[in-house]
């Protein structure tokens, strides 16, 4: 509701206010600077549920006519100040018989801003739950509250660049831990959580990474409860039509990337490093030889491929040299890699000091063990 306040009073850069209740003082209050609610027509806005500015327009969050009455669900009273016209007026809301009433405590001249602050004292001892689902729920929020009290730091969590541009975010890279895989619908700024299970099956190798999808206001279908997503057919022919050129796009970018491309081993990060599952190219040809995708995709390269007399070092084993293959991962994110210069009786020297080298390195060992080999291999 404050969100949508700056919206209408073309205030979007002015952040709103919120002060959170700590254990000591256990006071919540929301303030912002938006249009405020005339006067004769704040009584039936908080008493009336379905009263609401909002509900012939896309451009607002809101809607339904709820949000005004949700500090009902922590507590039974709360206070609202609204500035309009130059007036403030002071409104007590509170439950009789279980439905909303008000009534105005004061109505006096004022020069302060308008807009509307709502307060009230949050009885419960879960105080620092407030800043956990604050930071959750305001995170794709383009201008962030300013916030006082609380317990602990409201820190955000930060937005892929060009978020404000994008439609959609995927991670392209593999490796994503599985409870880190998190995918949201996120409308009016309010992320919802994608249900993958609600969506085309086709598309479910794209859950395999993070995706968060960005849609206008009134693009897919939310309850009145706004906790969750509505999928209704509606929504669901949405949602696939954007997987689907998540899919194409990623396409399309990979193409493009490697294509560019002039080393076989940049050639073969590329495609270790993408996602298989959403690529439609099966054979690839790079300098005039032809690759199947399972081999460009390998987690391990081998002999054949980097032509070098190279071992990797297991330190737990008395013979560290194990295996002349090069894990993939480890090309990635770099090699450690010594250079055998011992010459006669290197083999028989390593062994003996294994310890003292990194588990998970690599040992180049020339077939020529003459000064010019080696250092033209060190070079």
């Amino acid at each position: 509701n404050a969100w949508d306040a700056h919206c209408d009073a073309d205030n979007r850069e002015t952040p709103f206010e919120i002060h959170l209740p700590t254990w000591l003082e256990k006071t919540f209050m929301i303030r912002d600077y938006g249009t405020g609610i005339p006067h004769d027509k704040f009584e039936f806005i908080y008493t009336n549920v379905g009263g609401s500015t909002k509900e012939d327009s896309n451009d607002f969050l809101g809607g339904f006519g709820i949000g005004s009455k949700a500090a009902f669900t922590m507590v039974d009273s709360f206070t609202v100040e609204n500035w309009r016209d130059g007036f403030k007026s002071t409104w007590l809301c509170f439950k009789d018989s279980g439905s909303p009433q008000v009534t105005m405590l004061a109505k006096e001249p004022s020069t302060e801003p308008s807009g509307l602050k709502v307060s009230f004292v949050f009885e419960d001892d879960e105080v620092a739950e407030f800043t956990k689902q604050l930071t959750t729920q305001l995170q794709y929020f383009p201008t962030k509250p300013v916030i006082t009290g609380g317990e602990g730091v409201a820190e955000w969590d930060e937005l892929p660049d060009g978020w404000e541009t994008m439609d959609y975010f995927y991670s392209k890279k593999r490796g994503t831990q599985s409870w880190n895989r998190m995918h949201h619908v996120v409308m009016g700024n309010v992320a919802y959580v994608l249900n993958e299970n609600e969506v085309d099956p086709r598309h479910n190798t794209l859950f395999r990474e993070s995706i968060t999808l960005k849609v206008p206001i009134g693009a897919v279908d939310i309850p009145p409860s706004r906790e969750n997503l509505e999928y209704t057919p509606r929504t669901k022919k949405y949602l696939n039509a954007m997987l689907l050129k998540i899919r194409e796009d990623y396409n399309k970018d990979f193409l493009a990337e490697i294509a560019k491309i002039t080393s076989y081993v940049e050639l073969r990060k590329k495609f270790h490093q993408s996602n298989s599952s959403l690529i439609s190219l099966r054979k690839f040809t790079f300098k005039h030889v032809e690759y199947d995708w399972s081999s460009l995709s390998a987690n391990r390269m081998s002999q054949r491929e980097h032509g070098l007399n190279i071992k990797h070092i297991h330190g737990t084993y008395a013979n560290v040299f194990r295996t002349s293959i090069i894990a993939m991962t480890d090309i990635c994110t770099g090699i450690q890699l010594y250079v055998n210069d011992l010459g006669i009786g290197a083999l028989a020297h390593i062994n003996a000091e294994y310890t003292k080298i990194p588990h998970g390195s690599y040992i180049v060992d020339p077939t020529k063990g003459t000064k010019a080999t080696r250092q033209g291999l060190l070079d």
